[in-house]
């Protein structure tokens, strides 16, 4: 049987997004660079939660005829991975983390909320999601980032509808799985960029700390949008790990 990877894109993203891993692993694994509802085309679900989309995932997997595999998730993705493996668990082969946290905090939280505005607020000013994308984007990746990986990262979040966009900004805060970090069964890999100010490197070692044998790797110099900052360096790093 043929070995396989699931992507997992962020909030802004797309499956699309995962194009530098796609082209990478397609020679040796069954890849699905996964769109979650509402992106990519897809219809949205009737109710935003990590429940839900964990139970999406799984179901879309058993169409892609993957029984298990390497689910590789990132910041938004990341938290849909820890979903899945706690609710799906013989989904997972290998569980790999990227720019994302155990949980968001506190919706009411300082962070929490000018996190929120500062996404949604230009939105209720009449902005549009590509105006959006022009701010955003640029300020999640490492300065010296390629211009490739900025433009790839403005593209994908400018197609992200407005409802879905904002469903899943709000979505962010209810997130909470720390409980279940020690309940992780799986090999588990954190990868974390030394730039990233989302999903801070010390905080992703903190929580590498508290699942059972998981590994802690930084990629210097990146940002929150390291696969794509940094395609070749992640993509070894995942590799090495999930052979």
């Amino acid at each position: 049987m043929r070995k396989a990877c699931v992507f997992l894109h962020g909030v802004g993203g797309a499956g699309r997004i995962w194009r530098p891993q796609v082209e990478h692993f397609s020679g040796e694994y069954d890849v699905l660079a996964w769109d979650a509802p509402g992106y990519g085309g897809r219809d949205p679900i009737a109710q935003f939660s990590f429940e839900a989309l964990a139970a999406q995932l799984d179901s879309d997997m058993g169409k892609a005829g993957l029984a298990s595999a390497s689910i590789i998730g990132h910041s938004f993705g990341g938290m849909v991975a820890q979903q899945l493996v706690k609710d799906f668990p013989h989904r997972v082969q290998h569980l790999v983390l990227s720019g994302t946290s155990p949980a968001f905090g506190k919706p009411e939280g300082d962070f929490q909320q000018k996190f929120v505005a500062a996404r949604t607020k230009p939105l209720d000013q009449g902005k549009t999601m590509a105006e959006v994308a022009a701010k955003v984007a640029p300020s999640l990746v490492a300065t010296g980032a390629p211009a490739s990986a900025i433009e790839l990262a403005i593209d994908c979040m400018s197609q992200v509808p407005e409802a879905t966009y904002r469903s899943v900004i709000s979505l962010l805060t209810t997130f909470d799985l720390r409980a279940n970090l020690g309940e992780i069964k799986c090999p588990t890999l954190l990868i974390a960029g030394s730039e990233d100010n989302t999903a801070p490197a010390a905080m992703m070692e903190r929580m590498a700390a508290r699942i059972p044998g998981a590994q802690f790797s930084m990629m210097p110099g990146a940002g929150h949008l390291a696969p794509i900052e940094q395609p070749g360096q992640f993509n070894q790093i995942v590799e090495a790990f999930i052979s």
